[in-house]
């Protein structure tokens, strides 16, 4: 369950440092949850520092996540030297409760993330503004992502398509394109929407979690989806993630995203096309899991893996865009139907 933002909890945060700026209310608030990534951090924060904007229009709110290596002592300098910076230090309780320690700290007219291991455009703060003010002030902006880190970012002098959606077509959206996917950090939302925090029980997919239920709390949205490249995500090795699939797996075997997905099947109100493409995804999580062959994997898991199959493989190929990418979980589900598991463990 998520916690109501006006009763949540305020427990181990250090009081936000003083500032000698005048008392403006900021457009943008930016949320970091941070954990031990002494290694990216400041890269993070060079890249929101360093924006192409002639005035201070945005405050960064870090949560230090309990860190053990120097994330900590990181942040507090780049707080020091910059006041629009505010850090708050907490005992480890995951990214989840991390940024629902700093929503109530916001300040901003808008809100959206940064995860400390990925970095920004330095047109994002531009562009959001221009984007809001050309646009007629949106409740929601939405952006493109990069994983090239690379990437050499163009000056944008071009319009770009702009396109509108509603919070029940955005549902959909999250779920089979991956330009815009379930995530907090390329999501631009006003302030005056979130009334829930993070569910602080979920391990994987809370972002898609928590904005499906902001989405479906407020259908009626103005939403403006935008072709710029504003953020690039960064895939560090061993950083979050990992290419083990029992890594995903709970004790008997099950794919813990597909635990999250059949939560999300459960959210009243959910649109039936993004309902459609949840059950897409169960199945492409039960046949992938089946196919890399988990370790401990118990009999019942698995025979409720190939119920997923059985149920929903017409759901995935509705919700899957790419050939190659149906192609691939086709050629799977026939290897796990010649029965490549008889000697599963």
């Amino acid at each position: 369950m998520t916690d109501n933002l006006s009763t949540m909890r305020a427990t181990s945060h250090e009081p936000r440092a003083t500032s000698h700026e005048p008392e403006l209310c900021p457009k943008f608030s930016i949320i970091i949850p941070a954990y031990n990534c002494e290694k990216y951090i400041a890269k993070a924060l060079d890249s929101l520092i360093n924006q192409d904007i002639p005035e201070r229009s945005y405050e960064i709110i870090i949560t230090d996540d309990g860190s053990t290596d120097s994330t900590g002592t990181i942040c507090d300098t780049y707080a020091a030297k910059y006041p629009f910076i505010h850090v708050t230090h907490t005992d480890n309780h995951g990214a989840s409760h991390a940024r629902n320690v700093a929503l109530p700290q916001c300040r901003g007219e808008y809100i959206t993330f940064c995860d400390a291991d990925d970095f920004v455009s330095p047109h994002l703060v531009s562009m959001l503004s221009r984007i809001l003010e050309l646009q007629g002030q949106p409740d929601v902006v939405v952006w493109r992502f990069t994983t090239d880190e690379e990437i050499r970012w163009p000056s944008y002098e071009q319009p770009r398509r702009v396109s509108f959606s509603d919070g029940e077509e955005l549902c959909t959206k999250m779920l089979t394109d991956i330009r815009i996917g379930g995530f907090t950090w390329n999501k631009l939302i006003k302030r005056d929407l979130i009334s829930i925090g993070f569910d602080e029980n979920m391990k994987v997919c809370m972002d898609l979690y928590w904005l499906l239920q902001l989405l479906i709390m407020h259908k009626n949205l103005r939403i403006c989806i935008t072709d710029y490249c504003l953020y690039c995500y960064v895939q560090v090795p061993n950083f979050g993630q990992s290419r083990d699939p029992a890594r995903y797996c709970d004790s008997r075997g099950m794919n813990r995203y597909i635990l999250s997905y059949e939560e999300q099947l459960k959210l009243p109100g959910l649109p039936p096309r993004a309902a459609k493409a949840l059950r897409g995804a169960i199945y492409g999580g039960a046949t992938q899991t089946l196919f890399m062959r988990p370790t401990a994997i118990s009999p019942e898991v698995y025979a409720q893996l190939r119920g997923c199959m059985r149920q929903y493989a017409h759901d995935y190929y509705f919700s899957s865009r790419k050939l190659t990418g149906k192609l691939k979980t086709f050629i799977k589900h026939i290897l796990v139907l010649l029965h490549i598991h008889k000697n599963r463990r």
